[in-house]
C-alpha cells in the first residue's frame, strides 16, 4: 500500500469503546474515499465470529483477522482500541491507545496525506 496513507484499526467484537468508534472509522471511510486513504479493521477473533458480528450491524468497515496476534505484536499495539495512521512513505505519523474524536482523526489523516 506504498504511496497511499494507511488508517489500521485494531478492534473487537467485546470492546465496547471500540464498537463506539467504529461508526466514525466508517465516516471516514466515506469521507476519504477518493482521496489515497486505506482503513483496515484487525481484530483477534476468529473471522466466523467477526462476520456474525459486522453482517447484522451492517458495517462495511474492511477486516482482517489478526488471529496469532502478529500484527499487533508488529505494531506494538498494548491494547484496543488502537489506531494507527502510516504515511505514504510507509512511517508511522500517528499512534492512538483508546477512543479518539473524529476531529483528531481527521487531523492525523490529513497531515498525512499532505506529505
Amino acid at each position: 500500500m506504498r504511496g497511499k496513507v494507511v488508517l489500521l484499526d485494531f478492534w473487537a467484537t467485546w470492546c465496547a469503546p471500540c464498537m463506539a468508534e467504529i461508526p466514525v472509522i466508517e465516516k471516514l471511510a466515506d469521507d476519504y474515499k477518493e482521496r489515497d486513504l486505506e482503513i483496515w479493521g484487525i481484530s483477534g477473533k476468529k473471522s466466523d465470529h467477526v462476520k456474525e458480528w459486522i453482517l447484522p450491524q451492517k458495517q462495511t468497515l474492511q477486516t482482517v483477522i489478526d488471529r496469532w496476534g502478529q500484527t499487533s505484536k508488529q505494531y506494538h499495539v498494548q491494547g484496543i482500541p488502537s489506531i494507527i495512521v502510516i504515511d505514504r512513505e510507509g512511517k508511522i505519523v500517528s499512534n492512538y491507545l483508546g477512543n479518539q474524536s473524529e476531529q483528531s482523526l481527521r487531523a492525523a489523516i490529513d497531515l498525512a496525506l499532505a506529505k
